[in-house]
């Protein structure tokens, strides 16, 4: 809708008969407005029913409207709402390659990870065949130089006299102790 002011110097003439005379660039607008105007007298301010009339033609131009300030069929509102629809799209499609390579990342990391853990595992398992190889090598060797100083003890023999030569040593009749290596 137009508003008009200053009403006062149309001098006579009606508000139509101005838009005629104004040119086809203000008829053109008219138009696209539906045809929708008002006119204010800026000299009668103690005139309230045009501003009561000006109320009452905006709310029958909102009910004419289903409620909208835009007419459904405006070509202004229809070029909103393309505009409107290309960038919730635009919009959409930035947010899906954004999570795409969002996913992309995660998956790069993931793999990492796994890829390391995997190196990790046989490092390990490497690691413990090589001590199982070296303990076995080990007790080879102890037992074959057990074997040849003490022929006939068994290992479990051996270690149970070298844990007894740990054990404090007890006089008779005495209650004093004495260490095996203090002396």
């Amino acid at each position: 809708m137009i508003l008009f002011t200053r009403g006062d110097h149309l001098k006579g003439r009606t508000i139509e008969q101005h838009i005629e005379e104004a040119g086809e660039e203000l008829q053109q607008l008219v138009e696209k407005c539906g045809n929708r105007y008002h006119v204010l007298n800026n000299k009668n301010r103690s005139d309230r029913t045009q501003v009561t009339q000006l109320l009452d033609k905006i709310d029958n131009m909102v009910k004419g409207s289903g409620g909208c300030y835009l007419p459904i069929s405006s070509e202004i509102y229809q070029q909103v709402e393309e505009r409107i629809r290309l960038k919730e799209q635009e919009l959409n499609e930035k947010h899906k390659e954004e999570l795409s390579r969002k996913e992309e990342e995660m998956k790069q990391k993931y793999e990492e990870k796994q890829r390391r853990r995997e190196e990790m595992k046989q490092k390990y398992e490497e690691e413990q065949r090589r001590r199982v190889g070296e303990e076995s090598k080990l007790l080879v060797r102890r037992r074959k130089s057990n074997e040849g100083s003490r022929p006939n003890l068994s290992e479990s023999k051996v270690e149970n006299e070298s844990e007894e030569s740990k054990l404090p040593v007890r006089r008779r009749n005495s209650k004093e102790t004495i260490s095996p290596n203090s002396e």
